[in-house]
């Protein structure tokens, strides 16, 4: 097995409750050939002082400070100082299995892949009770993204913590992370994927991620932000601006549908319905997704859409009761009994 160089982009923000176990199951790692780059993003507790901790007895850590501006420019800063011919950007609250980067160094050599997708685990506080998340294509063998174009989008989760990059492929592909405070790392999840040429599924699990932590330098989804939207619109514009939009529409499309009925579903007052459908508008009116779309009148939820491109935000949450119905969500789930209550407060205030 070769000795390659690996670098570790870790951003931190806040994180000295979970730090130490975070940072110990990387430097414990079964392979030793690794630069370790933590990025303080602006942290106001101990985070800093744990990391100085470590690098007296550990030089493969290096540590770069920032101002406050989120993930996404603390990943930038990692991949900028990065030397390694493989690269990897993963969250300071999470654990890592202790031969997982000896088994992906093992794997990418191989099969000279661009990225490496690999399965995790899921956990709160102890990582004793945790589900299994596993990988979203099941394949042993090598594929482009062209193989599996009808549901790349599907299939190519939108964060980069369970992946194993080749660096030379992400420099190459100009592709960096956005600067955004929350949903930062989709649009380089995603491109990076479709641009790629060689990915592999890994089945087994090696990332153990932490839910439920509010200091994750992943953020929280806020709807009011916009910020999904504004990721999803600088996929379709950078698909478009390099020629790729019409080999990835399909699944782009739908890909695009789908989650904004996982935003709707977060939605908790009626400013945050507001916001929702203005963005939804937004991005469906710049993607040039109408009601003559045939993605969208083939959706699940068309009725939902149609009500949004209309401006309808009463018919939207109508429409969006009738969905949760139709699929046999409980009327006394959470969901549902939000959108009933602001249905009539609308209704209310129209009256």
């Amino acid at each position: 097995m070769t000795n390659q160089l690996v670098s570790i982009v870790m951003p931190i923000y806040n994180a000295e409750s979970y730090l130490k176990d975070s940072i110990e199951s990387l430097i414990n790692q079964k392979y030793k050939n690794l630069e370790i780059i933590c990025v303080d993003d602006g942290s106001t507790d101990n985070s800093l002082r744990i990391l100085k901790n470590y690098k007296k007895n550990d030089d493969r850590i290096k540590i770069l400070k920032q101002r406050n501006q989120f993930a996404g420019v603390a990943r930038n800063n990692g991949l900028n100082n990065a030397n390694g011919k493989y690269i990897m950007f993963l969250d300071s609250d999470d654990i890592f299995e202790k031969n997982m980067i000896y088994n992906l160094v093992n794997k990418a050599e191989k099969y000279n892949t661009d990225i490496i997708f690999f399965g995790f685990y899921k956990f709160t506080e102890t990582i004793k009770k945790r589900s299994v998340i596993g990988i979203p294509y099941k394949n042993k063998n090598v594929i482009s993204p062209i193989d599996i174009k009808s549901v790349i989008f599907q299939k190519a989760q939108g964060v980069p913590w369970n992946k194993f990059y080749n660096r030379e492929f992400i420099l190459n592909s100009g592709i960096k992370f956005q600067n955004l405070k929350s949903n930062n790392d989709i649009f380089f999840s995603k491109m990076t994927t479709i641009l790629s040429n060689r990915i592999l599924f890994e089945k087994k699990r090696y990332a153990n991620y932490r839910v439920n932590n509010d200091n994750s330098t992943q953020g929280q989804y806020d709807v009011k932000s916009g910020n999904y939207a504004k990721a999803i619109t600088s996929m379709y514009k950078e698909m478009q601006n390099r020629g790729i939009y019409k080999t990835f529409r399909n699944s782009f499309e739908k890909y695009v549908l789908d989650s904004f009925i996982e935003i709707i579903y977060k939605c908790e007052n009626i400013d945050s319905y507001k916001y929702f459908m203005k963005d939804a508008y937004i991005s469906l009116h710049d993607m040039n997704i109408n009601k003559k779309n045939e993605t969208l009148n083939n959706h699940i939820a068309k009725e939902i859409y149609t009500k949004i491109l209309d401006k309808d935000l009463e018919g939207v949450i109508t429409k969006y009761l009738k969905y949760l119905k139709d699929n046999y969500v409980s009327k006394n789930s959470i969901e549902f009994r939000v959108g009933k209550y602001f249905l009539k407060k609308i209704k209310l205030r129209n009256y």
